[in-house]
């Protein structure tokens, strides 16, 4: 059974799966490709990313990936910042869904520690994002004027 080929990845087969998740590290574009197969997999999940991401996976697979690096000095772009808000925020039911979800999905693939920094990361950028005043563009700002 194949599965979706991501942006600069190999074919990823289930076989691969146990593979990667005894190596001790997984680079993040890697990971990022298969957690991106496991969301595809999920109906509700798939539903929602393809409307976040206008249904550009490879995009949906970048931003994972950027979320995994923890080393990047880059700051988020705003799905990016997005996707960590839909993974940590707890809001309706995707949110509520999600982040257990994505809990068991990074520990099926990475060790412990690495899954428990990931998310403690992702909850910090979550509530540093909650906490920054709105930022309107600027059609947002003549809308609310001229209402």
């Amino acid at each position: 059974m194949e599965y979706w080929k991501g942006a600069g990845t190999d074919q990823i087969m289930p076989a691969d799966y146990v593979a990667l998740a005894n190596a001790d590290r997984i680079e993040p574009q890697k990971l990022a490709g298969m957690l991106v197969v496991e969301l595809r997999h999920h109906g509700h999940f798939n539903n929602v990313l393809t409307h976040i991401f206008a249904a550009d996976w490879r995009e949906a697979e970048a931003a994972l990936a950027r979320l995994l690096d923890l080393n990047s000095e880059s700051d988020l772009s705003n799905r990016e910042a997005d996707l960590v808000s839909l993974l940590c925020g707890e809001r309706g039911v995707t949110g509520k869904l999600m982040r257990p979800w994505m809990a068991a999905q990074l520990r099926r693939f990475v060790p412990n520690e690495s899954a428990d920094r990931l998310e403690r990361t992702w909850f910090a950028w979550h509530n540093l994002r909650m906490i920054l005043p709105v930022r309107f563009r600027k059609s947002a700002m003549r809308a609310i004027r001229d209402a």
